[in-house]
């Protein structure tokens, strides 16, 4: 009798990602790229989508952490050496969606299609390998420098200030780099009589537009940031004033330079500052892994729309196929009814089962009892008046609760608004911006939302568990990032 699966859920996004995706992701774990790509002994065997979360095996979460921990422990600078590759592979992901891009899809027969989709799906596999260590690293890297910062400050204001430096990265992400492109144009449009309507002002929109306008997508779903989208959050800089984000990011290139000074400070051993290094590494490349999947899809969307037309189906209906049953459809020309069918069911409603070596997704009525079996119950939150998670930047705020579940409500969030969710990504960036304070359920410090807002300077906590259930929009909260309180204020 096969062994029953303990879940333990590792990311909510607020929906499923899209079934091309997570099937991705599970033949990476079936092909055991885990283990080929930080050379260790563990590869998990359990892995599902459901209900808008990924889980895996609870035990083999802990095994996962030993594995990279002990190795870590065995050699160090195993952990850098492994996040630099994984920063090569993503380069190459990139240089191979920019080769895909300069094809005719057009002209190309259905073979030919397969073959390019399958090798895409074969070079983000190869990035997978390394995807979700982040959050096994999450478990215990962190501590080993919040501690050796402890040991030598006592005071938790002045500790948290250290760590704010310590644990942003020296490299700059694309999101930091965006903002800093950004903040030119705004100054450009400032100086000129002409504002945005300067013509030198529109071509470096034109410009900034074609370089990050991928920033907008979210892995398969959404679509790219527009110039008319750049040019609103430029206003948006000179109704806040250039001298804010002026100062944010001339903070940020003081990093290195600050970072050195902290730990010399401090006395920071070898192998502490070695610590240091690497998470800084990790958090870079967990924000490029993102940003790299986004850069991929956008500009392999005239591959991927070539496919839908070729099919019969919509680009909505393609992005819910498993990559074998898209290249099965190319070689026999077309995809039955029943299949077109069930696609627009998964967009709705779908969980994806890696387990026991083989994959299934489930749909409507035998998506329901798997949920009868395996969803849990919800718990309610709301008469909780204040809650805890993990200090992520330092700083106090007040305002009002914005609780975003995907990138389609970013205008929701206003100028002072606290943003809650169950996790932030790239796209929720614009919305960042204009937040007072983030909370999110998940994340520990190599979250998105930790990176980010150690980056815009915006008092942020992570791993709440609770937060999107025990808040509601319009709710009046402070937030203690300093210590890791939320607190609701009643008037």
């Amino acid at each position: 009798m096969e062994e029953k699966t303990v879940w333990e859920e590792q990311a909510r996004r607020g929906r499923n990602h899209a079934v091309l995706l997570v099937d991705m992701l599970a033949e990476t774990f079936r092909k055991k790229l885990v283990s080929e790509s930080f050379g260790i002994d563990f590869d998990p065997t359990a892995f599902r989508q459901m209900d808008g979360a990924r889980h895996f095996s609870a035990s083999e979460l802990q095994a996962w952490a030993d594995a990279l921990n002990e190795k870590e422990l065995r050699g160090e600078g195993f952990l850098l050496e492994s996040y630099l590759e994984f920063e090569k592979a993503l380069d190459a992901f990139r240089a191979q969606a920019d080769a895909l891009a300069r094809e005719a899809w057009g002209n190309a027969d259905n073979a030919s299609l397969a073959q390019a989709l399958e090798s895409w799906a074969d070079s983000y596999e190869s990035t997978n390998g390394y995807a979700y260590g982040y959050t096994i690293l999450n478990r215990f890297y962190p501590e080993g420098i919040k501690a050796a910062v402890a040991a030598r400050e006592p005071d938790v204001v002045k500790q948290n200030a250290f760590l704010k430096v310590l644990l942003n990265a020296d490299k700059f992400s694309e999101t930091r780099l965006e903002q800093e492109s950004l903040l030119g144009i705004a100054i450009a449009a400032k100086q000129s009589e002409s504002g945005f309507e300067d013509a030198r002002v529109k071509e470096m929109l034109s410009d900034h537009a074609a370089k990050f306008r991928h920033l907008g997508f979210y892995y398969f779903y959404r679509k790219p940031f527009s110039e008319k989208d750049f040019e609103g959050r430029a206003k948006h800089l000179l109704d806040e004033g250039l001298e804010k984000k002026t100062g944010e990011l001339e903070l940020q290139k003081g990093v290195e330079h600050d970072s050195k000074r902290i730990m010399d400070s401090l006395g920071f051993s070898e192998s502490e500052r070695l610590k240091v290094k690497t998470f800084k590494q990790v958090a870079f490349t967990v924000n490029y892994y993102d940003e790299s999947v986004s850069y991929c899809v956008c500009k392999c969307l005239p591959l991927f729309n070539e496919i839908a037309a070729r099919l019969g189906i919509s680009y909505a209906q393609l992005v819910e196929l498993r990559v074998e049953e898209i290249t099965q459809a190319l070689s026999q020309g077309f995809v039955s009814d029943s299949l077109k069918k069930e696609a627009l069911e998964r967009y709705e409603d779908s969980a994806l089962v890696l387990e026991h070596g083989e994959i299934k997704v489930l749909v409507d009525g035998e998506l329901q009892k798997y949920y009868l079996l395996q969803k849990p119950s919800e718990e309610s939150y709301s008469h909780l008046t204040e809650f805890k998670g993990q200090p992520a930047s330092p700083g106090k705020a007040r305002g009002t609760v914005k609780i975003l579940s995907s990138a389609m409500e970013l205008a929701k969030v206003l100028k002072g608004d606290v943003l809650v969710a169950a996790a932030t990504v790239p796209a929720f960036v614009p919305a960042m911006e204009r937040a007072v304070a983030i909370v999110t359920d998940e994340g520990g410090l190599l979250s998105h939302a930790a990176i980010v807002s150690r980056e815009l300077g915006v008092p942020c906590v992570v791993g709440t568990k609770i937060a999107t259930k025990a808040l509601k929009d319009g709710d009046l909260v402070e937030v203690d990032a300093t210590n890791g309180l939320v607190r609701k204020i009643v008037l």
